[in-house]
């Protein structure tokens, strides 16, 4: 299992993200900030609208705060479920 970097453990809604390469090339180069995201999907506001992509087939170039991260999506699906689980053990 791949361990994810701490800086994605955290929300990604307002990160500024870069679809760098897709298996669906109509989303390649797509640029925006993250207004939403599911399970297996983000929305992301671009100049043209909002459009929802799924992340296992897609590689993001995510940019929090300074940091800039260039990550598989099929390591960011299921990433809000992990965080639910953790939250609970915690407590």
């Amino acid at each position: 299992m791949v361990r994810l970097p701490q800086i994605l453990l955290r929300p990604l809604i307002g990160a500024k993200i870069k679809v760098l390469y897709s298996r669906d090339p109509t989303l390649t180069n797509l640029e925006g900030e993250v207004v939403f995201e599911t399970r297996n999907t983000f929305g992301i506001l671009t100049k043209k609208g909002t459009k929802t992509i799924i992340k296992k087939i897609c590689i993001f170039e995510i940019q929090i705060k300074n940091h800039k991260i260039i990550v598989d999506g099929k390591y960011l699906e299921n990433r809000l479920r992990r965080l639910h689980k953790l939250g609970k053990k915690r407590r």
